[in-house]
């Protein structure tokens, strides 16, 4: 799955609440580090970091609540000041990721959410593939990757050409 500027077909994704409120950055920041464990951008060996070689955890405010978020968003910023993000992209497209941390593509965040993290990726492609060429990866892949489309598959996360990617795999 790959954040992007340049599709028209859009993919769909789950908003997860988290379990309370934060109420200062250093909340937002251990947020933002527990994502980053799941995706394996923070592991063992390099602990609590939000970049990684390959990927980052960004973030993305709800813009009606600009001001509120003045503080947090220069201290999120500080984290991100050394950050280079040319290789979030394929093509000419622009990164899915700003050089701040913010994520740099089109959604609209709900108007009940202060803000949301996800974690762009360096596609390290120069352009897009096929569904052929994707089913082909998956069915390559050690361990097979195919459960992990499966499973955004059956709860209900798009990307475009899924359904054919199911049928072939």
């Amino acid at each position: 799955m790959v954040f992007s500027n340049s599709v028209t077909n859009l993919g769909t994704a789950y908003i997860i609440p988290f379990k309370k409120e934060t109420e200062n950055f250093e909340e937002l920041k251990n947020q933002a580090l527990e994502l980053s464990e799941a995706e394996g951008i923070s592991t063992t060996k390099y602990p609590k970091r939000l970049i990684a070689s390959w990927g980052a955890v960004g973030i993305a405010f709800n813009e009606t609540e600009e001001k509120q978020f003045k503080e947090i968003k220069n201290e999120w910023y500080q984290i991100f000041t050394c950050f280079e993000n040319t290789e979030y992209k394929i093509g000419s497209e622009q990164p899915s990721i700003k050089e701040n941390g913010e994520l740099n593509f089109k959604f609209n965040v709900p108007e009940d959410i202060d803000y949301i993290f996800a974690t762009p990726v360096k596609p390290n492609i120069s352009e897009y593939p096929t569904t052929d060429r994707i089913v082909e990866a998956i069915i390559e892949s050690s361990p097979r990757y195919d459960t992990y489309v499966k499973e955004n598959f059956n709860n209900g996360i798009r990307v475009h050409g899924d359904e054919e990617i199911m049928e072939k795999i």
